[in-house]
């Protein structure tokens, strides 16, 4: 019964804090951001096949306050979030980052036929994600991305990537 009593606080800790952070980012977005905001939200909640969005800008433009404050809106709402980027620099940047590497066990080297080894446990996990943002996507390898893609389909059971939940992809293109 204790453990029960401490989850339950620290999920209350975790939305609380959430709620302070979303309070914090939000204000700073600017009217782009926001729609995008509203326009992620509602692809989240709907029943589309594919939520597979781009966040395509140059650097310094707000796409890693806009992943955090997106982050912090949705865990508010006790959803998960799983924050992963190709660098540990630019993961540190994420609320709750991690490497790409580390989150999704992609082997390096990788090759076409990689496969990343995740526990029966890590694929719930990733299965029970309401979304998952990759920051600096551009970054990794060029097999990294198939071999995740791969991962997708072989988490959500089916041959449509994506569908078990939305996915962001920011990147600095030029």
């Amino acid at each position: 019964r204790p453990r029960q009593r401490r989850r339950t606080s620290d999920a209350a800790r975790t939305v609380e804090e959430s709620i302070r952070h979303r309070d914090a980012i939000l204000p700073l977005f600017t009217g782009e951001q926001t729609d995008a905001l509203h326009e992620i939200l509602a692809a989240i909640r709907s029943n589309r096949n594919s939520k597979v969005f781009g966040l395509i800008a140059s650097a310094g433009v707000g796409k890693t306050i806009f992943a955090n404050g997106l982050t912090a809106t949705l865990r508010a709402q006790n959803k998960i979030v799983v924050c992963v980027a190709a660098s540990a620099l630019a993961a540190g940047l994420l609320l709750d980052g991690s490497t790409a590497h580390s989150s999704f066990h992609i082997p390096i080297p990788a090759n076409e036929c990689t496969v990343c080894n995740l526990s029966q446990s890590d694929r719930k996990a990733l299965r029970s994600a309401d979304l998952i943002i990759w920051d600096e996507c551009s970054m990794v390898n060029a097999v990294a991305l198939p071999v995740t893609y791969n991962l997708n389909n072989n988490i959500a059971g089916s041959l449509r990537c994506c569908q078990y939940c939305g996915k962001i992809y920011e990147g600095c293109h030029k």
